[in-house]
């Protein structure tokens, strides 16, 4: 049975963050994406994640103009304006997503604001051999030591710092929300994408001397708003819950409107949006030691997957009744418990109402859908017999 669907790979298994992820969390998880490649019915994507996608289509088009101009570009005037409609345009004829008029003008002028801070001249792209430049790279690897394994990871920015030639791997996330910095601290540690992307990197003869997440916010800082407007002690709110904003726009527009940026309650405010953050930087602090063991844990999952798919092992359930991460979490709960209560079988009619299988899943084109197995109302009945006991699927087993 062939894991991943890739015909540009022989590999049995491709290891990438995601993956991972989903092992970690449950063995079979992973098994029924990744080896039977059946997907759970889902609604349509919400508007945040649009408007995530969009906004590294943008700044990922502004890095690669940079990279062929050497000219830092910021979607600058009406002729950025045009560029960024064809990018938006482009990217829903790819993946269907979709913005409303407000929501795109929005997003414009946070990437502005974001590329504009970012200081673009300040860094250099970096490349591979082959002259590539590392911008929303995908990047593959086959450890010597697992032949049977492809490490895959997208590279969203590997940039040298041209002050001190330092190369920076940056992974950025964006949020339409002020990122808080009490839940972000400037540091992480053991986090996979990022050592998953330094590995790789560095297999493919990149140096890395160190690797972040960035954090940005996906629109930019608007205008702080006036109380008591109008009358004659109008001024500028102090409610930084009433600001969308950094510090910097509203001491501006203090010193401009005749206010004083110095004052107690200003200063009040600076400390409270201290902790609204527009941009905040997550440095990788692993350690030597923390990475070795993260690696470790990567070719254990992965000699585990490869496994799995020659079939000399079967995966595991984590049974987690946990409300916040367990099972009533997962996507594959109900297909998960059906092919448990019938004898690891999967329920094939599942398939069309609440999954779906992949072209090449192995599960596609079975001829059985119209022989059910047992629901879950069957299997109370016939543990009920089990017990000695004839009820219905409605009634309680009582002592």
């Amino acid at each position: 049975m062939n894991a991943e669907h890739d015909t540009s790979t022989d590999a049995l298994v491709r290891l990438n963050p995601t993956r991972l992820r989903r092992y970690y969390k449950c063995e079979y998880d992973w098994f029924a994406y990744a080896v039977l490649h059946v997907d759970k019915l889902k609604p349509a994507p919400s508007p945040h994640r649009d408007r995530g996608k969009a906004f590294h289509a943008l700044v990922e088009f502004a890095f690669r103009r940079y990279a062929e101009t050497n000219v830092p570009y910021t979607f600058a005037d009406d002729v950025g304006q045009l560029a960024a409609r064809t990018v938006l345009y482009d990217l829903y004829k790819a993946e269907g997503t979709s913005l409303t008029d407000e929501d795109s003008y929005s997003l414009l002028d946070g990437v502005r604001f974001q590329l504009e801070r970012f200081d673009m001249g300040a860094w250099e792209v970096v490349r591979l051999a082959d002259g590539s430049p590392l911008i929303e790279a995908d990047l593959r690897w086959r450890p010597e030591a697992m032949p049977e394994v492809e490490v895959q990871v997208k590279a969203d920015l590997v940039l040298r710092r041209k002050a001190t030639c330092k190369v920076w791997a940056i992974d950025f996330k964006s949020s339409i929300k002020a990122i808080d910095t009490a839940d972000v601290p400037p540091f992480l540690e053991c986090d996979d994408q990022l050592g998953m992307t330094r590995a790789v990197l560095e297999a493919n003869g990149i140096r890395v001397d160190h690797t972040a997440l960035l954090h940005l916010r996906s629109c930019g800082p608007t205008e702080p708003p006036l109380v008591y407007k109008g009358k004659k002690n109008e001024r500028t709110t102090y409610s930084v819950d009433a600001l969308s904003c950094d510090w910097e726009t509203y001491r501006d527009t203090l010193t401009r409107r005749g206010e004083d940026p110095g004052s107690v309650e200003a200063l009040k405010v600076k400390e409270g949006l201290a902790g609204q953050a527009f941009v905040r930087w997550q440095v990788d602090a692993t350690s030597e030691a923390a990475t070795q063991a993260m690696q470790a844990n990567w070719w254990r999952a992965a000699a585990r997957m490869v496994a799995f798919v020659k079939g000399e092992a079967k995966p595991i359930r984590r049974l987690n009744q946990s409300k916040f991460d367990g099972c009533n979490k997962c996507d594959y709960a109900a297909w998960c418990r059906a092919a448990m209560r019938n004898g690891g079988e999967p329920d094939l009619t599942l398939l069309g109402t609440d999954y779906e299988a992949r072209s090449y899943s192995p599960l596609a084109g079975r001829e059985d859908y119209d022989a059910p197995l047992f629901t879950a109302a069957d299997h109370y009945v016939r543990w009920a017999a089990q017990h000695g006991r004839t009820i219905q699927p409605h009634e309680e087993f009582t002592p």
